[in-house]
């Protein structure tokens, strides 16, 4: 699985799948996320040119989930592991915290995907 290659919970990123797509690849969001993980298509481009070591398509499945872990592992590090921080950054977006705090409906999807994973 692409979680435990990369070093994530395999929990946690089924959680998002969840969350996010209800694990279908078709979806795309009114702002434009793609797919299972409901990845930004800028947000791909810049996971394929500075976390991936190759291009990655957010149309195909197996690249979309990729996309989605990598973006999560890089959250992950930069809040020193701290996931319910990785979990708001992935929602919400890092700037958008730093400008306007977590949004209610961002704590509303931390507490989610918590209990999406504890019913694991």
């Amino acid at each position: 699985m692409t979680a435990e290659h990369l070093g994530l919970d395999p929990k946690v990123v089924r959680a998002i799948a969840w969350m996010e797509s209800g694990w279908q690849q078709g979806v795309v969001s009114p702002t434009g996320a793609v797919g299972i993980m409901q990845v930004e298509p800028y947000t791909g481009d810049w996971i394929s040119r500075y976390l991936s070591s190759r291009p990655l398509d957010l149309h195909i499945a197996a690249d979309n989930v990729t996309a989605g872990c990598l973006l999560l592992r890089h959250l992950l590090h930069i809040h020193n592991g701290d996931v319910s921080a990785a979990l708001a950054a992935y929602y919400q977006g890092d700037a958008s915290i730093a400008r306007h705090g977590l949004f209610e409906d961002t704590r509303q999807y931390q507490a989610v995907i918590r209990a999406l994973m504890a019913r694991e």
